[in-house]
This record gives structure tokens, sequence and C-alpha cells, in this order.
């Protein structure tokens, strides 16, 4: 009987992540944005709101605190209007509510670790309730086309370009970046790990074997030329799951 070939590694989801001082109140923080606690472990929390998810991991001692703004993220949304004034009370708000180019509206908050998240949406809108759609990270880059030619190695292509700003996109999954200094972290949830191990072996950026954690995952993680780690991540229990034989 010919062996049925396992299918394509694909990119799922996708997380920023990022440092907090302190973890309790990073996390009432994003409790007042509409975000749940998913996971709380030793030193690391998941907030997820509308399927949308953000990483954190608590501060080392010898980290530097942020002296300025850094741009965590991206955020589609639905009803805009109506995300902005649910978060204005919070008095997060770095940027009101402005028209964009596109027929769109964004603003801006920062949380308390001075991360910065960009919400935008369209128009027109009914009465129905805000939702948040996707996030995509947004990475500085040292030289954008050196960035764009490894993202390339990794199967990302430019979904749009406008002057030091460039998306990349990769089955759904999209990262911005910009012309900056410094570096990001970004969890990115896969089906088949092995074979999208095996597939980045070649780029020679990994910086891990492919490990199964103790929360049921299976991954690895790499960096790209200018120090941002993205980690890949393969839910094992969904995997088992979806390969179960119909009863």
């Amino acid at each position: 009987m010919t062996p049925i070939p396992a299918p394509p590694p694909t990119l799922d989801t996708i997380a920023p992540r990022s440092l907090v001082a302190n973890m309790e109140h990073a996390l009432a923080f994003y409790g007042q944005l509409g975000f749940a606690t998913t996971y709380h472990g030793e030193g690391f929390a998941i907030v997820e709101r509308d399927g949308v998810a953000l990483h954190f991991n608590a501060a080392d001692d010898d980290d530097t605190p942020p002296s300025q703004d850094r741009l965590l993220g991206w955020v589609s949304v639905t009803q805009i209007a109506a995300l902005y004034q649910q978060y204005l009370p919070t008095g997060a708000i770095q940027s009101p509510l402005q028209a964009q180019p596109g027929g769109v509206q964004a603003f801006s908050l920062r949380d308390p670790n001075r991360n910065l998240l960009v919400f935008e949406g369209r128009k027109p809108e009914t009465s129905a309730r805000p939702t948040l759609l996707a996030i995509s990270p947004r990475i500085p880059v040292g030289n954008l086309e050196r960035a764009l030619g490894f993202y390339a190695q990794l199967g990302f292509g430019i979904a749009a370009h406008e002057g030091e700003f460039t998306i990349v996109e990769r089955d759904r999954v999209s990262l911005h970046l910009h012309v900056a200094e410094g570096h990001r972290v970004c969890w990115i949830g896969v089906t088949n790990s092995e074979a999208l191990y095996q597939q980045y072996l070649p780029t020679g950026a990994l910086r891990s074997s492919l490990q199964a954690s103790s929360w049921g995952a299976k991954g690895f993680w790499l960096t790209d030329p200018f120090g941002t780690i993205l980690l890949f991540d393969e839910d094992l229990a969904t995997r088992e799951s979806d390969t179960e034989p119909a009863q």
C-alpha cells in the first residue's frame, strides 16, 4: 500500500511576544481591553480577545526597561468607532481615531510597558459588537532589501510596499516590516512542524532543534538577520485529533 504523503506545512496563527516589567499589572491592563488570560505560567502569559493573542514574558532583573515607545503590532478590527469609545476610559489612547488613506480609520494606544498597538478598521459600520479580526507584529529591520530576501527564503511574499514599510505574507499570516533599529519576538502557530523545520534548515537561521514542550507543543526558533526571534509551534493535541479515524 502506497503511503499517503504528509501535507505541506502551513502557518496557522501569529502572536507578538513582548517583555513586561510587572506581569500582574500587564494582565490587568489588557483585561480592561477585553483580553482574557488564557495561560499564565512561570514568567509567561497569553491573553486573547476574539481569537487575537498576545504573548508576554516577565522581564529579568538584567533587562533594561524601554526608554521609548515600541510598536508591538497592528490589529484589524470591526466597529472601530465603538472599540475606540470602549478604550477611551483606560487613558491609554496615544493617537485619536482618525481617517487614513484607503477609507479606513485608525487609532493607537500604549500599554504600561510602552508597547504601542495600532487598531484599524473600515467604514461604514453597523451597530454590531466590535471584534478583533487579525493581528500582525511590526518588526524593525536595519535593511529592507536584505530583510525581504531573508523572508522570501521562509516562504513569505510581498503583499504591500510603501517607502520604508512592507507587508509580507505566507498562508494568511502577515508580518509588517519597517526600517528601524531593534528587534522583536514573534510566536507563529504552524502545522507539520517537522516538515517546516526541514524546509528552514538550509537558511542557516535556526537557533534550536525541533523539540517537544511540556505544554503539548512541538517547535523550534530562528532569528532573522536583524535579531528578531521567530518561534514556530505546532499544537500536538490538535494534530492528533485531526488524524484520528472517524468512528
